[in-house]
Parts: C-alpha cells; sequence; structure tokens
C-alpha cells in the first residue's frame, strides 16, 4: 500500500481538473471490474467508490485517493 499512496500524488498531478478526475475514477473502476474474481478486488471496488462519492461531496481529489488507500491497511 505505500507504493499506492505515493502513486496518488502523480496521479493528482496528472488529473487536474474535475473532467480528468471523473475519467480516472472511471478507469480505476474498469481495471477492478475485470478483477472482481479475486476477493480483494471486490474491497477495493467498494473503496473507490466510497472515494468517488467523497470527491462528488467537494471532497479533494488527492484527500479522497488518500483516504481509501489509508483505508485499505486498517
Amino acid at each position: 500500500m505505500n507504493r499506492a499512496y505515493l502513486e496518488v500524488t502523480r496521479l493528482v498531478s496528472l488529473a487536474d481538473d474535475k473532467e480528468k478526475q471523473s475519467q480516472a475514477f472511471r478507469l480505476m473502476e474498469l481495471a477492478l471490474e475485470e478483477q472482481l474474481r479475486l476477493s480483494r478486488s471486490q474491497q477495493l471496488l467498494e473503496k473507490l467508490s466510497l472515494a468517488r462519492t467523497m470527491w462528488k461531496a467537494n471532497v479533494s481529489f488527492q484527500n479522497a485517493l488518500e483516504y481509501m488507500v489509508l483505508s485499505l491497511e486498517s
């Protein structure tokens, strides 16, 4: 998970507006949906969905992704 947390900063710099951020969430969803056979992927998809909901409620993209990554460690 440490690597995932570090990748948040890189992704945030690439997705610098709402449209790109929305696309990033969708691409992550699609990637995880392909791997739903694994129980871990289901948990990741649920956390991603929560992060997207937070983002839609005006939590910053970076904070929503960091929350997702940190919540997976617990």
